[in-house]
């Protein structure tokens, strides 16, 4: 994509084709500049941006004049350089194309792919042939796919370049319509064993990536480029330095980048003009082979085997929560209230509950395993997903548990503006779980909780205090159990105490739920 912009005091042709992932050359010649040395500030200056540059690999792949991590020596255009070395693993990695004979760098054991490669660059996205001006393609929008591409080399030991992955998407459903990739099809362009799957996750910090690449797994994470804290560019990390900084393959222009902690946020540190920044989306990887070279502190200088024997790191445990909770404010006193409650609650004998206790007690396997996924990402307990998934949405899939609103449609009441594919699901019930992490956090709970009192009191922050302030036991928890005694909403800010909620409360259906997994 072609872009005009001002030249500012103190860039340079250098510093500028850096940024945007050409060249001098290129610039100058698209410029009608004579002299590269000499640019003025303030004049306007036509630039091919990385996301769609021509290539600037030769005949191996390898990067001319990129070179973005000191301690990493620029490859020279030799023979040499045709089958790059991998110099944090033992031995060599070669990363070649049997179709094309082209070979690509290696870091970590992850290969460093250029979305603008002119192997594939105009490829359209979603569909076959060249693409046009107004097209998605490769070069433009295709960020996440060239960073899977990366990350499912690596853990297949195959050479799957974005052509190779486009080409497999196109056949296999792998785009939605707005030619986004769906990422779970992104593993199924190799076959594995154990197989290759991809999880999704937001929010998501620094320490989370820690433990996947520990374990030798490299991970796509999303980061933003302009400013506005939404993720519009995706980029494969494949390592963690001595001194707590990241590597990272960018594949715009195909260059290679380090990330490191700045006020709080990660963040690149040698893309001149340019800041990447990690907005907590990550896409993970289980199965397939494990890399090594990837865990935190890994040596700069190849070494033997036998000198270390290989240990992988074990993620630790999250602790169980062994002190009692103290949430102050509002739901500290829900909390107080609830505890009591809930320890003496039991399911209602009211025939009006029996037919929806049924459907609780008898849910499929399948079902069940559904809200343990969800349960697992969002790192709250089983029972009490399954309790807010009731209350918000019947059990049903294909809607929102911000508010029981159908997917695939941007949501028109609060919250207002949320939009998840009607694929989404799990992303979208566990974006609605953690838009209540600070009260989750508060409770103390975890996915293996067992505190009914702090469940109590997350679902009925969950769905709101305005029971508590009238001085009635909240349906939304407690309806379906002996505690809740009548009244209702009835619609927004029409309470009505003599009208009886006929639905079950999220802890009645938690102790059914929970009745089917002794």
């Amino acid at each position: 994509m072609v872009q005009n912009l001002t030249i500012r005091r103190g860039d340079t042709l250098s510093s500028i084709a850096n940024r945007h992932g050409t060249t001098v050359a290129e610039l100058a010649k698209t410029n009608n500049i004579k002299d590269p040395n000499r640019i003025i500030a303030g004049a306007k200056l036509k630039v091919q941006d990385g996301f769609d540059a021509k290539p600037k690999s030769g005949p191996t792949g390898s990067q001319q004049g990129d070179v973005f991590e000191k301690s990493q020596p620029k490859q020279p255009t030799t023979q040499a350089s045709q089958q790059p070395q991998d110099t944090r693993q033992t031995g060599s990695t070669t990363w070649k194309d049997s179709q094309t004979g082209k070979s690509y760098p290696s870091r970590d054991g992850v290969p460093v792919y250029n979305q603008g490669d002119g192997d594939w660059k105009d490829s359209k996205l979603k569909g076959t042939g060249v693409g046009g001006a107004g097209d998605r393609r490769i070069g433009n929008k295709g960020c996440a796919m060239s960073a899977c591409a990366m990350a499912v080399s690596a853990l297949s030991g195959e050479t799957v370049t974005p052509a190779e992955m486009d080409r497999h998407l196109d056949a296999n459903g792998g785009y939605d319509k707005n030619s986004n990739v769906v990422w779970e099809k992104t593993t199924s362009s190799v076959k594995t064993q154990p197989p290759i799957t991809t999880s999704r996750e937001f929010n998501q910090r620094p320490g989370n990536l820690d433990q996947h690449l520990a374990k030798g797994k490299p991970v796509v994470i999303g980061v933003d480029r302009t400013g506005d804290g939404k993720t519009d560019h995706w980029m494969t990390v494949t390592g963690k330095n001595p001194d707590g900084s990241y590597r990272v393959n960018d594949p715009a222009g195909g260059k290679t980048l380090t990330m490191e902690m700045r006020n709080g946020k990660l963040a690149s540190r040698d893309v001149p003009g340019k800041t990447y920044t990690f907005t907590g989306d990550a896409v993970y990887f289980s199965g397939g082979k494990q890399k090594t070279g990837q865990g935190a502190s890994t040596p700069t200088q190849t070494q033997p085997q036998t000198q270390t024997p290989k240990q992988t790191p074990v993620a630790p445990k999250q602790p169980q929560n062994t002190n009692r909770p103290n949430p102050g404010g509002k739901l500290g006193v829900a909390y107080a209230d609830n505890t009591r409650k809930a320890a003496k609650a039991q399911i209602s004998t009211d025939p009006r509950y029996a037919a929806e206790l049924r459907t609780i007690s008898n849910l499929s396997p399948e079902k069940r395993k559904l809200i343990d996924e969800v349960a697992r990402k969002a790192d709250l307990p089983p029972a009490l997903v399954a309790g807010i998934w009731y209350r918000e949405a019947s059990l049903k899939n294909g809607v929102y548990l911000h508010n029981g609103q159908e997917l695939g449609k941007t949501t028109t009441i609060v919250p207002k503006g949320v939009f998840f594919r009607k694929d989404q699901f799990v992303d979208a019930a566990v974006d609605a779980l953690r838009k209540h992490s600070k009260d989750q956090k508060a409770l103390g709970l975890h996915y293996n909780s067992t505190d009914t009192g702090a469940m109590a009191s997350y679902a009925e922050a969950y769905n709101g205090f305005g029971y508590r302030n009238k001085g009635v036991t909240t349906p939304y928890a407690f309806a379906g159990t002996d505690q809740y005694k009548g009244g209702m909403y009835v619609k927004d800010g029409d309470f009505r105490a003599n009208v009886y909620d006929k639905r079950l409360g999220v802890m009645a259906v938690a102790l059914e739920y929970m009745k089917g997994n002794n």
